[in-house]
């Protein structure tokens, strides 16, 4: 809750906020957001500006004057006109001029196609133009641009402040929020607050009315900072999978809405973070904005924030949680199709830290990331995206999708899993009876289980068996087709059998199939698979599963050579 200062003669307004006591997350990102805006005008030297009086980690008092709110508010809403292009007429507009473009076609002829052109204002963005690299011409900023017109911004009849400063003229909600914040403290001084309806332009969620009718207000010296919190959120872009293609389609944002717990620290923090925005790209989006599923988008940021901590992934006494919302328009509605808060973790950023930055299967990453954040073992739930999808999701074939194949991300998991546990092992470490590692221990064991099983059958089906294989001048093997058709045989032919069968089925199938090939396995883990199959089969089958998706690709195409490393996760030997 905000306290008011009384000002002399409404020359000035005093507003006292306590990050513990503003509303919401997008409030508090909001006062976090109006003082980045500050510091970005003091450096581009505009002004007057409001002063900020700074009272430990969470408390601030602003003063206004009507002028510095104008200042404040012409630069959030500041806009600029340009020209656009559509392969469609608007409706209810005249285009500015016809263009004529090539258009490349599959069959590699150039088709003439028409643009029509027309004027139309879009935001200037001003402030985060000044922070990021490639200022005005940034992907990022155009993304946000993107984001604001699509979901925040939708309706037209929103944009209404953007025009007249594409125009050139000062915006009407200085005056409305000066008049407001005056009677605001002419209540407050009778110890009541000044309430006022919130627009969903400003607040995530928000509706004029709900359902039942039941209005959405909030103190007006809270709705101020809702002008301000983009300043401080961080943009995402989750993909869907076009299968059949091998492609990704953008759909919607995310927003990632702070929890700040510290206003010095995470200012700093986040022009930082702007600053530091790579602008490569990846299509027309930054390439670092792309993710398979919303947590991501939250866990990325996180990450970031904590590296800029000099490598620690503590970030709790940065910001307390963070808020995920998934907007995406469709037609002419804006769907919120997934909200979410998370909490930092150093463990779960550390393992976060495994998976960020590869280029994984999106159906492997939604698995991990799911798990990671509810405390559930890394291959929890694998049986559900088995039974769902196409076995030639799992099973590399020439009909998989044009994707990372998801049992490449398995198998880079399990040579990491199994490195790290010949670490604790070497550092007499190993703790057995914690679950965690016994876990990581049987996961390695079938692992191995399956992958002796598929080259001791893959050798017994191919006419080429494995010794005789050809190699390079660096001893990599060069795999001949009739042996990876004898691969894929195998593994798909066990796939599909441990898929079918359910508990006492899938046991017998494990102990009578995979179990009959030579193996060499010590009493010790013997007696550990024997009790997982009896005490927990499901989790057999399903790093039974795994373990095939992972031993089902060879590395390389025909007549290709594969790397040393390559060799290495097939656990074969040279």
């Amino acid at each position: 809750m905000s306290a008011l200062k009384k000002a002399q003669e409404m020359e000035s307004i005093s507003l006292t906020y306590d990050l513990t006591e503003l509303p919401s997350a997008q409030h508090k990102a909001g006062l976090a957001g109006l003082l980045i805006l500050i510091e970005s005008l003091k450096a581009r030297e505009l002004g007057p500006l409001p002063e900020i009086a700074l009272d430990g980690s969470r408390n601030v008092t602003v003063t206004l004057t009507q002028q510095s709110l104008g200042v404040l508010l012409d630069d959030v809403y500041d806009a600029r006109w340009v020209e656009k292009q559509s392969s469609t007429k608007w409706q209810g507009k005249t285009a500015k001029r016809i263009d004529e473009i090539d258009r490349p076609q599959p069959n590699g002829k150039i088709k003439k196609e028409k643009r029509f052109v027309y004027d139309d204002f879009d935001p200037s963005g001003n402030a985060f133009a000044f922070w990021m690299q490639d200022g005005q011409k940034s992907p990022w900023l155009k993304l946000w641009r993107d984001m604001l017109w699509s979901v925040l911004r939708a309706q037209p009849a929103t944009r209404s402040e953007y025009e007249k400063r594409a125009n050139g003229q000062p915006v009407d909600t200085t005056a409305k929020l000066w008049d407001s914040l005056g009677k605001g403290q002419k209540e407050r001084a009778k110890d009541k607050f000044r309430i006022e309806s919130i627009a969903g332009s400003l607040f995530v969620g928000a509706q004029d009315a709900n359902a039942e009718r039941v209005s959405f207000v909030g103190q007006i010296e809270h709705n101020l900072l809702l002008h301000f919190w983009q300043f401080s959120t961080p943009l995402f872009v989750p993909q869907i999978v076009d299968l059949k293609e091998g492609q990704r389609e953008y759909a919607g944002y995310v927003l990632v809405v702070p929890e700040v717990a510290d206003l010095p620290l995470y200012v700093d923090d986040m022009i930082n973070y702007w600053k530091r925005l790579e602008p490569d790209v990846s299509g027309y989006r930054p390439r670092d904005a792309l993710i398979d599923l919303p947590q991501e988008g939250g866990l990325e940021f996180l990450y970031h924030l904590a590296r800029m901590k000099a490598g620690s992934l503590d970030v709790a006494y940065d910001v307390t949680a963070v808020e995920l919302y998934h907007l995406h328009k469709v037609g002419n509605n804006v769907r919120m199709l997934a909200a979410e808060r998370l909490i930092p973790n150093a463990r779960v950023l550390a393992e976060y830290e495994s998976i960020r930055g590869v280029r994984a299967n999106p159906y492997y990453k939604s698995l991990r990331i799911r798990n990671l954040l509810d405390g559930n073992p890394w291959h929890l739930g694998a049986d559900a995206f088995f039974a769902h999808y196409p076995w030639e999701y799992f099973i590399k074939t020439n009909k998989s999708p044009r994707l990372p194949f998801f049992g490449n991300d398995v198998k880079r998991y399990l040579t990491r899993l199994d490195q790290q546990l010949n670490l604790l092992k070497e550092n007499n470490a190993m703790n057995e009876s914690d679950p965690a590692i016994k876990d990581d221990v049987l996961a390695r064991r079938i692992y191995q289980l399956i992958r002796e099983y598929v080259i001791y059958k893959t050798d017994a089906r191919s006419p080429v068996k494995y010794k005789n294989l050809p190699r390079d001048v660096k001893g990599h093997v060069q795999y001949d087709p009739r042996y990876r058709e004898a691969r894929e045989k195998v593994t798909s032919d066990a796939f599909l059998a441990m898929r079918s069968r359910r508990a006492e089925d899938f046991v017998e199938y494990f102990t009578g199939t995979i179990c009959s090939v030579p193996h060499f396995v010590q009493e010790p883990e013997y007696i550990d698979l024997t009790q997982a199959l009896i005490q927990r089969p499901g989790t057999v089958k399903n790093l039974s599963m795994l373990a095939l998706s992972a031993h089902s690709y060879l590395p390389g195409k025909e007549g290709q050579t594969n790397s040393s490393n390559e060799n290495q996760d097939q656990g074969e030997t040279k």
